[in-house]
Order: structure tokens, then C-alpha cells, then sequence
């Protein structure tokens, strides 16, 4: 074979494939070589899940290092509550519940005791996500344990997480509510505190509960283009990679249609699902997402060095 054909045809062989490949496994890949960079480096460019020595759920975030997210460890809770009918998930349900339960503050509020740069937060700082999610862990806690106290505990969070505390949620002129994650535009706190809103109203039966989630519905739905990059669903506070991040929030996005099915939000999350399925390389062109691209084109250049080897012309 010509020497310039086994070039050029290996260039076209590597772009296909890789092309391929990325098309369905981009996510996997990424999440795969994110954990493998912090199990050698203890250091990664997306966020790892971990447990300290006890048991209690930790996370890296790229830039901030290990921390303990207590909205993270309120999810996970409130799963482990979810799956109890084994008795180690009870224990763990018990012992997370327990540890956000001696966190609360003064004020009756579960701060993130970390720095947090991306988003310009100094310790001690408030999110309504990890309020919400606080409150209905404490909730199903009060629940289980048939602790008055705890309960109240519980009560108080939905109190402060109502408009008028600027930290947790603010009031806009039409009555529609925005809700606070680590930035006061983080649709991943958006959409996780409207979550637990509903939840906590299936649990608990309380209408204002829901009077909150549908207000807050409302603003999400009014403000999902600007929390888009060309259609892409984007929040800089979430590093798990920018593929996966999408898909992920449209899965959050279809979990709360199916409780308040919207015609609008569903033709929203139609059009999400669409622009997931754009070759990768247009997706990531028109994201400007350039370490993605790097990403990309180091694959095409390993598997053209690999194909070159066995088409190219010997010397």
C-alpha cells in the first residue's frame, strides 16, 4: 500500500471509530478515566464519590478537594431509607439522618462548612438544595424513630426555605419562586430542591409544600433558556463531565414532568434528548467545550498511531 494512503486511510479509520465509540460511550469513558485520575492522583477533573472511615458519604470537586456535601449525604440518606427493608440500608439511613440531624445550626440550618471559589463561597455558606433535602431526610427520620423533636426540626427548615430568606429562595413580582444551589443560578439546586418540595408534600401532606414546588416550577420553566449553552443544559457549579450533565438534568427534568406533566417542558425535554443525539464533535463545537475536544482528538490520535502501525508501507 502507498505509504500516503495507509496515512490518510488510517486518519479516516481513527476518526470513524472514535467517532463511534464516543457517540456511545463519551459518558462512560469519562466517568471511567475521572475515577482512575483520583484512585492514582487523588486528584480529578470531575467529581468523585467517596466515604470517609466511618461511613459517611465524602465528594472531590475539582479546585475545592474533599469535602462533605451534606446535600449529597442527605440524598443518599433519604436512599438508603427508600431500600431499609435491608438492615444494613437501615443502619446507614440511621447514621447519616443522625449526622445531619447534629449538624443544624443555630438557626435551624445545615450549612456547607467548605470554601467553594467557583462560585465565590466562604464558609459557613446556605443553599436551598441542601436545605431541602436536609428537611425531608430529618422528615423520614421523625418518621421511622417517632421523634417529635426531630420532626419540628424538619418543620423549621421549610419555614426558612420560604421566600424571604435571599440565601435559600427568592420571590420574583409574579409570584414564581427561584431556589438556590451553589450559585443562585444553579439549575442542578433548582431542580433538586423542587424534587424534595414534592416529596416532602407526598410525605408530609403539606399544601404549601406543594404551593412552593408549583411556584417554583413555574420560574424554572420561564428561565431554562438561560440556563442553556446553544440548547445544552449547563451549570457551571456541576463537574461531571459536560455530556453526561446534560443527560442528567434532562432525566431530572422528565422526573418532574411525570408528577406535573407540562406541555411546554415537555416539548423542552424532547428537544434536549435531540440535541443528545448530535455527533459528538457538533456537540462539542457548539459547546465550546475544548478539553472534550482534546479528549476527542488524543483517542483519534492513539488509534491512528495503533491502525498506522499495521497499513503502513515497510521501509
Amino acid at each position: 500500500m502507498h505509504r500516503m494512503v495507509s496515512y490518510w486511510l488510517s486518519i479516516l479509520i481513527a476518526f470513524i471509530f472514535v467517532s463511534f465509540i464516543w457517540q456511545l460511550a463519551e459518558t462512560h469513558i469519562v466517568t471511567f478515566t475521572g475515577k482512575l485520575s483520583y484512585k492514582v492522583f487523588k486528584k480529578s477533573f470531575i467529581e468523585i464519590n467517596t466515604n470517609d472511615a466511618q461511613g459517611i458519604p465524602m465528594r472531590y470537586y475539582p479546585g475545592v478537594g474533599l469535602i462533605y456535601d451534606p446535600e449529597y449525604i442527605a440524598q443518599e440518606a433519604s436512599r438508603f431509607y427508600k431500600t431499609r427493608v435491608e438492615k444494613d440500608r437501615e443502619q446507614s439511613f440511621l447514621q447519616l439522618s443522625g449526622w445531619l440531624e447534629q449538624q443544624l445550626d443555630t438557626k435551624g440550618l445545615l450549612p456547607d462548612n467548605y470554601n467553594f471559589p467557583p462560585a465565590n463561597r466562604n464558609a459557613p455558606w446556605y443553599r436551598a438544595s441542601t436545605q431541602a433535602a436536609t428537611m425531608v431526610a430529618l422528615a423520614q427520620r421523625a418518621g421511622f424513630l417517632r421523634n417529635t423533636d426531630t420532626l419540628r426540626k424538619a418543620e423549621n427548615i421549610f419555614v426558612l426555605l420560604q421566600p424571604g430568606n435571599r440565601d435559600l429562595s427568592i420571590e420574583s413580582p409574579d409570584s414564581t419562586v427561584w431556589f438556590t444551589g451553589k450559585s443562585e443560578k444553579s439549575i442542578s439546586g433548582m431542580i433538586n430542591t423542587l424534587l424534595k418540595l414534592n416529596e416532602y408534600y407526598e410525605l408530609m401532606g403539606n399544601p404549601k409544600a406543594k404551593e412552593l414546588y408549583e411556584a417554583g416550577l413555574k420560574r424554572l420553566q420561564y428561565f431554562l433558556p438561560e440556563l442553556e449553552i446553544e440548547g445544552y443544559l449547563d451549570d457551571p457549579s456541576v463537574r461531571v463531565g459536560r455530556r453526561l450533565e446534560h443527560q442528567q438534568f434532562t432525566m431530572k427534568l422528565e422526573e418532574i414532568n411525570k408528577k406535573s406533566p407540562n406541555p411546554v417542558l415537555s416539548a423542552d425535554i424532547d428537544r434536549y434528548k435531540r440535541l443528545d443525539r448530535n455527533l459528538t464533535l457538533f456537540q462539542m463545537i457548539m459547546q465550546g467545550a475544548w478539553a472534550r475536544l482534546a479528549g476527542f482528538f488524543l483517542a483519534c490520535f492513539a488509534v491512528f498511531l495503533i491502525v498506522y502501525k499495521f497499513l503502513r508501507v515497510p521501509r
